[in-house]
């Protein structure tokens, strides 16, 4: 029997930074989703029949603040899933963009007759994450499979404006039952990536995955899912992407989920920052240009988040 299901999101929002990062909870609901984890997510599984055919799950995340602090932020996400009796196709497509403003952007401007004027800044973008990920499996048996990947992301935050991944290995299902499921997954990649410092870099890549799903109770269950991607041009540069969940089931509809994720990188990209004088004036090129300089940014990222889902 064929089903569709549709999820739509309202988020808690709360979250953990770590030093020198700029980024919100929400900034990374669907990162938590990462962009390669989210593809290997499948829908509720009907215990009586094995799935079949088409599936769609969609989530809409909006926050909005106003006063003396004002932001927006908005999140989408929709996976879109076709299954054969032994194979799978999964496109998934999100992103979010937080702006925000806030107390202390205000500034007082004279207007030369011994008053002045209260002028508040724009907006400015504190967040942006957009990708799609196209997956496709193959049952080889009843415990081994075959996959292949291609994803795109942007991530101007954690330094990088493009990148494009396709990935083509094995998966073996360590454990797969009713209450418990273990899927491990191996793969070659080959990696293009536009930093917004520096030149694009091409590279091939290794790449080790784990998706475990435990049903801990009734109306319980516990997610955890690992990436490790290594750089096999420069292996110096190791990526992680770590995420785990609990989700507990409030009412048939209503459910509230606390997750936790850590992204690390090994070598982290650049970004670039105005260069100031001792005075505290910017330094400025013969043409009038600010300069800017190179900074390492963070090598961690953490984040959690607590959110109301509803499922429909």
């Amino acid at each position: 029997m064929r089903r569709i299901s549709f999820l739509s999101c309202v988020a808690i929002i709360a979250l953990a930074f770590v030093p020198g990062s700029v980024q919100t909870a929400f900034a990374q609901e669907d990162r938590a989703v990462d962009e390669d984890a989210l593809a290997t997510l499948a829908p509720e599984e009907d215990p009586d029949e094995p799935l079949d055919g088409f599936y769609d799950t969609a989530d809409l995340s909006i926050v909005i603040t106003g006063g003396n602090s004002s932001s927006t932020s908005f999140g989408f996400r929709n996976l879109a899933e076709y299954y054969w009796p032994t194979s799978s196709l999964r496109f998934d497509v999100g992103g979010l963009r937080t702006d925000s403003r806030a107390r202390e952007d205000r500034i007082a401007v004279g207007t030369g007759e011994g008053d002045f004027t209260i002028v508040d800044a724009e907006r400015q973008k504190t967040a942006e994450n957009y990708f799609a990920n196209l997956r496709f499996d193959q049952e080889l048996s009843e415990r081994w499979y075959a996959f292949a990947i291609a994803g795109w992301n942007r991530n101007t935050f954690a330094g990088f404006d493009n990148r494009w991944q396709g990935a083509l290995g094995l998966g073996w299902f360590a454990v797969n039952t009713d209450r418990t499921k273990l899927r491990l997954d191996l793969a070659g990649t080959y990696t293009s990536e536009d930093p917004i410092v520096g030149s694009t870099n091409d590279f091939a890549g290794l790449r080790f995955g784990y998706d475990y799903v435990q049903h801990l109770s009734e109306k319980s269950n516990f997610y955890s899912t690992l990436i490790l991607d290594e750089n096999l041009k420069n292996t110096d540069d190791l990526r992680a992407d770590w995420y785990n969940a609990i989700e507990v089931s409030i009412t048939d509809l209503i459910f509230l989920k606390t997750s936790f994720r850590i992204l690390w990188r090994n070598e982290p990209l650049f970004e670039a920052l105005p260069l100031f004088d001792a005075n505290g004036d910017p330094v400025l090129t013969p043409g009038g240009d600010p300069v800017t300089v190179p900074a390492q940014l963070d090598s961690v990222d953490t984040y959690f988040l607590t959110s109301l889902v509803l499922k429909i």
